[in-house]
C-alpha cells in the first residue's frame, strides 16, 4: 500500500502534462489490472487515489464517480477502515460542488466509522468540517494530511 501511497502523493502535487500524464495513465492501466486480476483491494486503493487526484485537479464529478466506485469495493470487502477514509474523501467534491446534504450524508457516515474505530483525530476533524460546513467554503478541500491517518 505504501508505493500506492506514494504515486498518490506525487499525482496530487503535480500539474497536467509530462509525468502527471505518464502517472495517470499508468493509474487507469492499474486500474484496469486489478480488475482483471480481481483484486478488489488494489482495485480500491487506485479508484481512491484516482477520485483524489480528480478532485484536487477540480474534475468533481470524475472524483465522485471515483469515490463510489472504491466505496463499493470496500463495502463488499468489509473494509470499514477504509471505508470511513474514501467515504470523508466523498464529501469534499460534493461540497465544492455546493452540495452540502450529500456531503453531510458520506461526511455522518465517515464520523460514525470513525467513532467506531476509535479513531479520534479524524473524528474530531471531520465534525468540524460538519460544523463549517454551512459557514466556510474550506471544507471542499480534502485536508493534505488525510493519507498519515493510514
Amino acid at each position: 500500500m505504501g508505493s500506492r501511497c506514494a504515486m498518490a502523493g506525487r499525482l496530487v502535487r503535480r500539474k497536467p502534462g509530462g509525468e502527471f500524464d505518464t502517472a495517470l495513465h499508468h493509474s487507469h492501466a492499474a486500474l484496469a489490472l486489478y480488475h482483471r486480476l480481481q483484486d478488489p483491494r488494489g482495485e480500491a486503493d487506485v479508484a481512491d487515489t484516482l477520485g483524489l487526484v480528480a478532485h484536487r485537479t477540480g474534475d468533481h464529478l470524475q472524483a465522485i464517480g471515483h469515490y463510489h466506485h472504491a466505496i463499493a469495493l470496500r463495502r463488499a470487502q468489509t473494509n470499514t477502515y477504509e471505508t470511513a477514509h474514501t467515504l470523508d474523501r466523498m464529501g469534499h467534491p460534493h461540497a465544492a460542488l455546493g452540495r452540502q446534504e450529500e456531503a453531510r450524508m458520506f461526511w455522518r457516515e465517515a464520523l460514525a466509522l470513525y467513532r467506531e474505530q476509535s479513531r479520534d483525530t479524524d473524528a474530531i476533524r471531520i465534525q468540524q468540517q460538519l460544523d463549517d460546513l454551512d459557514t466556510h467554503h474550506d471544507a471542499a478541500q480534502p485536508p493534505r494530511d488525510a493519507e498519515s491517518a493510514k
